[in-house]
């Protein structure tokens, strides 16, 4: 575990030297690598670094790119990160493409990924999907403040 905190830190040292210094070539070079790389089991962790990376520094095709070869299966945090990426581009084809996007992952969805669905489904224009997205969140929600009230009143 020491060796996998050291090299991401390593890593992100450098990413955020090279966006800083405008040193472009290595960020590219960095983000071919690791879309090329033939077994991304080792470094997923790294990865989900580098993604967050990229689109917090705009290049959202190369994100988008990098969680389709490295993330699979795809967790609520890379669906929903795929989902806004997608929203950011004002383009679904690649979400539509990754994701199986019908009743069952929305009811099956987290909060944030039913949150990008909403998004999704009004861009497409499907009210129909669109309230169930809304449904489904307004559950999530009350799930959660019944957890809260229950450790609120645990703690008492």
């Amino acid at each position: 575990m020491e060796t996998f905190t050291k090299n991401k830190k390593r890593v992100l040292t450098a990413l955020y030297k090279w966006d800083e210094e405008r040193n472009l070539v290595y960020i590219q070079a960095l983000i071919l690598h690791k879309i090329k790389a033939a077994d991304h089991s080792k470094c997923k962790n790294i990865n989900t670094e580098l993604i967050i990376f990229l689109e917090k520094t705009g290049r959202l095709t190369a994100a988008i790119d990098l969680i389709e070869v490295s993330q699979k299966p795809y967790n609520f945090t890379m669906q929903s990160r795929i989902l806004r990426i997608c929203r950011k581009l004002s383009n679904y084809d690649r979400a539509e493409n990754l994701l199986e996007i019908n009743d069952n992952f929305i009811s099956k969805s987290d909060f944030n990924v039913q949150y990008e669905l909403v998004y999704y489904f009004q861009y497409i224009n499907d009210s129909e999907n669109l309230e169930k997205a809304l449904l489904e969140m307004k559950k999530s929600a009350n799930i959660v403040q019944t957890i809260i009230f229950c450790v609120f009143i645990a703690a008492l």
